[in-house]
């Protein structure tokens, strides 16, 4: 009798390690998606907070303006546009920002134009987020999200010169 017990008792065991592994298999790919997703959306949260931080740190920079010295001449300044561009690469820490892709222009003076004393300073860029859970990536443009970022700030009166 004890025996026939011990038999069913292995069995039942047996048959309890094939459900947990029937249900792993049906979990874990829900689970592994869930989070790779919110690691992605965290990314994607980020990149934009990031790059928000980083026009405004190139605004509050422009409206005074100041010039940074030449990396390649230490006599020598930067231009005030190439200046304003290299303070919001170096604020986007962590996310791929060119100085290129930096859109410095004011009211009066347009496009690659900082403008003078008293005039309206607009910096803005596009950024093209790339979702690395293909999954999470397929319900937007080819796992792509872009995004537009930009801000205006008044100049300062400041010493006019050449500033452009």
């Amino acid at each position: 009798m004890r025996e026939r017990t011990r038999n069913g008792a292995r069995r039942k065991r047996a048959s309890r390690k094939g459900l947990v592994v029937t249900e792993m298999a049906i979990i874990l790919p829900v689970m592994m998606l869930l989070i790779f997703g919110i690691l992605d959306f965290g990314r994607l949260y980020f990149t934009q907070i990031t790059l928000q931080h980083a026009m405004r740190e190139g605004g509050r920079f422009g409206v005074t303006g100041q010039q940074l010295p030449d990396p390649g001449n230490p006599l020598a300044l930067q231009s005030r546009i190439a200046s304003i561009r290299q303070v919001v690469h170096d604020a986007a820490v962590g996310v791929g920002v060119e100085p290129g892709d930096i859109v410095v222009s004011s009211i009066s003076g347009g496009s690659d134009n900082a403008g003078g004393p008293g005039d309206t300073l607009t910096i803005s860029m596009s950024y093209s987020f790339r979702f690395i859970t293909p999954m999470i990536g397929q319900f937007f443009n080819d796992g792509e999200q872009s995004f537009t970022v930009s801000t205006s700030f008044r100049n300062e009166p400041f010493p006019p010169g050449d500033r452009s």
